[in-house]
């Protein structure tokens, strides 16, 4: 069964790390504002939040990059 976990990036890796997930069918939700009326920004900087199956998935999800 799948549940929700916070994941920790890389500085400045979120959007990549949003990328590989969803194209490896992975539910992935990353937090974005604008900031400065121009800018878009990570909510949590640092942070995602990834939907995958502990233990099965965690190997996978330990070394994707970023």
């Amino acid at each position: 069964m799948r549940n929700w976990y916070v994941i920790s990036t890389k500085p400045k890796k979120e959007t990549q790390v949003e990328r590989i997930f969803g194209q490896a069918d992975f539910e992935i939700y990353c937090p974005k504002y604008l900031k400065d009326g121009r800018r878009i920004e990570p909510f949590f900087p640092g942070y995602a939040f990834l939907r995958f199956e502990y233990p099965g998935e965690f190997n996978l999800v330990k070394y994707t990059r970023g």
